[in-house]
Order: C-alpha cells, then structure tokens, then sequence
C-alpha cells in the first residue's frame, strides 16, 4: 500500500512539473505573439504602419486585433459603441417580440 502512496505521490509530482512547464510555455507564447504583433506594425524605419487597429471586447473579455491596411475608399465604418454583442438566438426571440 505504501509503494502505491509513493507511486501516485511521484506520478502527482510529475504531473505538476509537467503543468507548470506547459503553463510557462504559453506565458511565453503570448509575449513572442505580443512582441511579433508590435513588430508587424512597424515599417522598417521604426515608424507605424498606416493601418487602422480596431479593440473588440468578447463576452468572455478577451481582446482581439481586427486590422485592415488603410485605403482611400470612404468605406462605411462601424465605431465600437455601434456593435452590439449578442447571445446565439438572438434573431429567434426579436421577431417573436414583434408579432
């Protein structure tokens, strides 16, 4: 019975150095996306791109870069306070308020 403490203990031990390795691993993930995405947006003389750079906040709050190069068209644009989020079903439960 003790050699099975011990056995599960090592296992637990294992699984926790594996856990920690993985979990810094993708801390390190993030800041090389962070560092790849600010160097993305710089030209070569170290200056911005003319790129407009747009923050949508999910439901679950993460935030997400959407890009598009910039273009002389007057496209019609959508400001963030425009965009309303919406739960799946949405559509379903608007035209039964309107019957």
């Amino acid at each position: 019975m003790s050699s099975k403490i011990e056995s599960l203990e090592k296992s637990v031990e294992h699984l926790t150095s594996e856990f920690t390795g993985m979990k810094s691993t993708v801390e390190d993930m993030k800041q090389l996306f962070t560092k790849w995405m600010d160097q993305k947006h710089q030209n070569v003389d170290g200056s911005e791109h003319q790129c407009k750079r747009k923050r949508i906040s999910l439901r679950n709050k993460q935030e997400y870069v959407l890009e598009s190069e910039e273009s002389d068209d007057d496209e019609m644009e959508t400001s963030e306070s425009e965009v309303q989020h919406r739960p799946l079903g949405w559509v379903g439960k608007a035209e039964k308020s309107f019957k």
